[in-house]
């Protein structure tokens, strides 16, 4: 078993309906940054919530580079309605 798979199978234990996301987006083949940009443009998940993304993909192997980060949240201005996103405490 991958560290992969057992943080998903945690994900999936903790948060069922961000694991079934995960699972969507990496089936789909679309490129997760992409699938981040609209989240935050639709005010789904906000700059704290990209930072613990980046942090926490780094366990999976995946470096998302802060200039990538940059570019996602000069994309938009996040609306200050957003406290804690799309699922809650996952991110």
């Amino acid at each position: 078993m991958s560290i992969a798979d057992f943080l998903m199978g945690r994900l999936k234990q903790k948060n069922p309906q961000g694991y079934q996301f995960i699972q969507q987006v990496r089936q789909s083949g679309r490129d997760p940054g992409d699938v981040l940009k609209e989240m935050y443009a639709k005010g789904q998940i906000n700059d704290s919530q990209l930072n613990t993304i980046q942090r926490q993909g780094r366990m999976f192997g995946i470096n998302i580079p802060s200039d990538e980060l940059a570019k996602i949240k000069s994309s938009k201005t996040q609306p200050k309605n957003v406290q804690n996103g799309k699922f809650g405490g996952w991110f």
